[in-house]
């Protein structure tokens, strides 16, 4: 006698989440000592920070921010090493939420 199998039935999900995007960092790739607002091509994604931007120093890094500029980013990592200079008259937001 051939045993009679009976299909289990399937679980569906109502819908399938959506994964949270990880952000892509700006890291300063430009010289090792520069200004940052000097270049968009001295930063990983070809553009000087916005609001938006996780930002990156590198440990090697000397980065200044000029008197009477302003500097802008989300988030701000300034690796161990790195020379970070806001002069007198700079500004720096950082709009993290």
């Amino acid at each position: 006698m051939t045993p009679t199998l009976t299909p289990t039935p399937s679980i569906t999900p109502s819908h399938t989440p959506t994964p949270t995007p990880t952000p892509i960092k700006n890291i300063w790739i430009g010289p090792i000592h520069g200004d940052w607002n000097g270049s968009p091509g001295f930063w990983s994604k070809n553009s000087i920070p916005d609001a938006t931007d996780e930002v990156v120093i590198p440990g090697i890094s000397n980065l200044t921010i000029l008197t009477g500029t302003t500097a802008v980013c989300k988030k701000i990592d300034v690796q161990y090493g790195a020379v970070f200079d806001v002069q007198a008259g700079a500004i720096l937001s950082v709009k993290f939420p």
